[in-house]
């Protein structure tokens, strides 16, 4: 909780400042679909996400906008066999990331542009059981659940399709998981 806090008051300090300069009145919203491949010790566990979320762009400057945004990704679970009898276990995950951006363009023309930015993502891990009965013991079944929450580092770019749509690829690193994930947006 506590890295959640400094987390929440650093990016409010470098958001403040940023927003004594931004044009507010400019601001656009936008929907996005996406689509996340776990990686590392995460894609162990969990399969293919889907999603959706919502954000915000603020312009700073011609090559320059400000995002924030949340969403919501639900990961397909993983069903594993213990193997001789000794049960099944499976894993499903899902998140809900709530980032600040920077969107960069090299020319006002390009309409690729890269991203980056930080913010913590709200975990969620279910892990269901069952084991057969054996001579010693009996049947059984069970579930449990863990929620956490992260700093998250995203770092990517993506494609201006036209003024209201795009899509992008990003890599996102949470703490001891990292996952890919595919973006398509449309402003309105």
């Amino acid at each position: 909780m506590r890295k959640v806090v400094i987390s929440v008051f650093l990016m409010l300090a470098v958001a403040g400042t940023a927003m004594a300069q931004l044009d507010m009145d400019a601001k656009s919203f936008y929907a996005q679909g996406i689509v996340s491949l776990p990686t590392g010790d995460l894609g162990d566990f969990a399969g293919t996400g889907f999603g959706g979320g919502v954000g915000m762009t603020v312009p700073y400057s011609e090559l320059l906008n400000f995002r924030a945004e949340a969403g919501y990704i639900m990961f397909g679970g993983k069903d594993f066999d213990g193997g001789l009898g000794v049960g099944t276990q499976k894993w499903s995950y899902s998140m809900i990331p709530i980032v600040a951006l920077g969107e960069y363009k090299m020319k006002v023309e390009d309409p690729y542009f890269l991203l980056g930015g930080v913010g913590f993502t709200m975990l969620k891990a279910s892990y269901d059981y069952s084991y057969p009965a054996t001579a010693f013991t009996p049947a059984g079944s069970g579930s449990i659940d863990a929620n956490s929450t992260e700093f998250t580092l995203t770092l990517g770019g993506g494609y201006e399709v036209n003024e209201q749509i795009s899509i992008e690829g990003r890599y996102h690193v949470i703490s001891n998981a990292s996952y890919m994930s595919v973006h398509g947006t449309y402003a309105f």
